[in-house]
């Protein structure tokens, strides 16, 4: 039985017309969004990396394969237990290496000392019940994936318990792991619907999902993505907020854990929260890619003729929006069918208050709405989207907060992600104009003092000099600050380029929902520990004359690692700008694929959706070994609407482009080159 691996689809899901709600949508198959290779392939690959000691590889395909990785280790580990062998050895060692560079901890290990130390009768107890599980998942991808019959999924939900109590028994913390997580998917809104939905339940199997994980040090993406997932339900009020330090596997570097601040500051701060609408976009600079002249690329709401109805997507259990009349749009807040608030469309930002959610968790939530016009423009192509009596797509960003006072300090916490909870943890979708793979964050932020820079959202947060571990409840309406003793350093960002509107770090382990915004100011303060780059943002110009780019790390960016108290690190980003690209090499000819073209940076960093400013490239190849290339030819780009609308995607980006080859040319390499782009001057990759 292949080990699973479950991928929330709210991880992937599209920012436009798709939501990112938080409750996991039905897993995927045994691999999703992570795949990179086919089991076989990638093993026959690691093998191939193995023989030539080329370390970085191994780590990379580990850490691009976490499925399939996971399964390979707990194959050898118990051969090894069975039948020992040199060969063994030598690939759990390789493994050992990779796991540790991928993600810093010691599961290898664990799971060969699990399984050297089975006695007859466990091994036996151990193959009936993986017989068991095998059968229970079975039934519940058919169940998923088929009638979605609720008391199937209760009985489900039921064995699994039992199984990965069994589990622990054993002490097969892997399948416990895995045990409690398909109880807990078993109770969600999208197992049983939303009225008879338990997420307290599945929380509590969460809970135990994540504490097994921990035992063996498996910190892998899955473990992440329910860790954050468990967190947002927490926030919701389905659990209380772990409060234990240091949750994640630690490793070597990582962050000292901290500690409560001794004496009188360590009392921690509750506070009740008023909401407080933000009327302007402008009203303060915050991490985001949206807030600017270029609604229509926001999110929106879709609405057809008289009578139609669509819900305002990420939020639990969001309100609908009703078109009653040609021109008359409401929000039904409780989804009776009868509006409850107007909704204007008179072609300006208007702001739009409502409330959502239920019980204690009710809370009012507000967005900038607007609707387009005849003279829109679409990456530079002229476009049509002023509302008819068939079709409205009405476009809103964020402009609800929640604010309060932490020992004397005005907070203000914004619901920038749209998710309808102030402050919850950080998310990625999959938006249009992103090359494949790559998913841009979207975060909260907070303001502190009389800021007008809001910061990223982040568990711990300094206020005023003083270190705080946030927790927020009730979808935000409450917030508990605990004062912390954070040993620190400092982060100094070396960046040249295009005006920096964020450059944002996260953490690691203790601090993982911890984020930096290197940008605002010359040098940042941050806990002791390992930083890697998380998103940003470049831009030029203003309003509709606005350029700009999202930042997003590369498999090939490293780490910056504040090993102790005082010290200062350089963080170096930005020009020279490179680009990235896939290329087909046939018998004839030479294609370089549109829609794989990114420009890149000094430290490998991917500087994605370039809006106002797509890269046109000259094109070049040569023979590998020969000094001078052939004559460029200029990419092209979409410029009219005909082309726009058959693919809004494809305006993003540069049009493939071919090149004549000659068949005796079998070997050859590419460069490309943009000696004046709008937004970054001049690009030269290397040759590849």
């Amino acid at each position: 039985m292949k080990a699973p691996f479950l991928i929330l689809c709210c991880a992937l899901a599209f920012s436009v017309g798709n939501s990112a709600i938080a409750n996991p949508p039905a897993t995927a198959g045994p691999l999703s969004a992570f795949q990179d290779v086919e089991k076989d392939i990638f093993r026959k690959t690691f093998k191939e990396a193995m023989t030539l000691g080329a370390n970085a590889e191994m780590a990379r395909l580990f850490k691009k394969n976490p499925e399939h990785c996971a399964h390979w280790v707990l194959d050898t580990a118990e051969d090894i237990s069975e039948a020992p062998s040199e060969l063994l050895f030598k690939r759990m060692d390789a493994f050992r290496k990779a796991w540790k560079s991928a993600w810093g901890t010691d599961f290898c290990t664990k799971m060969e000392v699990y399984f050297s130390l089975l006695s007859v009768q466990v091994k036996r107890s151990r193959v009936k019940l993986k017989a068991t599980y095998d059968k229970k998942t079975i039934l519940f991808h058919a169940n998923m994936s088929g009638e979605k019959q609720g008391f199937k999924f209760t009985a489900l939900g039921l064995d699994f318990e039992r199984l990965g109590e069994a589990f622990d028994e054993l002490g097969d913390k892997y399948y416990a792991a895995y045990s409690y997580l398909f109880a807990g998917l078993c109770y969600e809104d999208t197992a049983l619907g939303p009225k008879n939905a338990d997420q307290k339940r599945s929380c509590v199997n969460y809970e135990k999902y994540m504490a097994a994980c921990e035992a063996i040090e498996l910190s892998d993406p899955q473990y992440k993505t329910i860790r954050d997932h468990y967190a947002r339900l927490a926030a919701l009020g389905f659990a209380t907020p772990r409060v234990e330090e240091g949750t994640g596997p630690e490793v070597e570097g990582a962050a000292a854990t901290p500690k409560a601040a001794k004496g009188p500051a360590a009392a921690a701060v509750s506070l009740e929260m008023e909401f407080d609408l933000v009327e302007k976009l402008t009203a303060f600079s915050r991490p985001s890619y949206f807030l600017d002249d270029i609604y229509p690329i926001w999110n929106s709401v879709t609405l057809n003729k008289k009578g139609s109805r669509a819900t305002i997507l990420r939020i639990e259990d969001g309100p609908d929006v009703l078109r009653v009349g040609s021109a008359d749009i409401q929000v039904d807040e409780d989804r009776d069918g009868e509006g409850d608030v107007e909704l204007p469309i008179r072609g300006r930002l208007d702001p739009v208050v409502m409330e959502i959610g239920e019980g204690p968790s009710k809370r009012k939530w507000a967005v900038l709405a607007i609707t387009g016009s005849e003279t829109d423009t679409y990456q530079g192509v002229q476009v049509n989207l002023a509302p008819n009596d068939d079709l409205i797509n009405i476009y809103y960003a964020p402009a609800g907060s929640m604010i309060g006072e932490v020992a004397g300090t005005k907070i203000r916490v914004l619901d920038d992600n749209l998710d309808g909870i102030y402050g919850s943890p950080a998310m990625a979708y999959g938006h249009t104009g992103l090359t494949k793979g790559h998913f841009q964050p979207e975060m909260d932020s907070v303001v502190i003092g009389k800021s007008k820079r809001a910061l990223p959202w982040s568990e711990y947060q300094q206020i005023e000099g003083i270190w705080y571990r946030m927790e927020i409840a009730d979808g935000g309406k409450r917030l508990t600050a605990t004062p912390q003793n954070l040993p620190t350093g400092t982060l100094k960002l070396k960046y040249k380029g295009p005006a920096a509107s964020f450059l944002i770090v996260r953490g690691e382990n203790t601090y993982e929902n911890s984020f930096f915004d290197l940008s605002s100011a010359k040098s940042v303060e941050v806990p002791v520990g390992r930083y890697s780059f998380y998103f940003g943002m470049v831009s030029k110009g203003k309003k509709k004359q606005l350029m700009k780019a999202t930042i997003l790390p590369s498999d090939a960016m490293s780490m910056w690692t504040v090993s102790e108290p005082g010290m200062e690190v350089e963080v170096l980003l930005g020009s020279p700008f490179g680009f990235d690209w896939k290329a087909e090499i046939a018998d004839r000819s030479v294609t370089v694929i549109g829609q794989s073209v990114c420009v890149t940076g000094v430290a490998g960093e991917r500087y994605e959706r370039v809006w106002g400013a797509v890269s046109q490239p000259e094109v070049s190849f040569r023979e590998i070994g020969a000094k001078r290339g052939s004559k460029g030819e200029e990419m092209d780009k979409i410029q009219d609407q005909d082309a726009l609308y058959k693919s809004w995607r494809a305006s993003w980006f540069p049009i493939d482009v071919t090149m004549d080859k000659r068949p005796s040319v079998t070997e050859v390499e590419v460069q490309l080159v943009e000696k004046k782009n709008k937004l970054f001057g001049k690009i030269t990759s290397i040759w590849k």
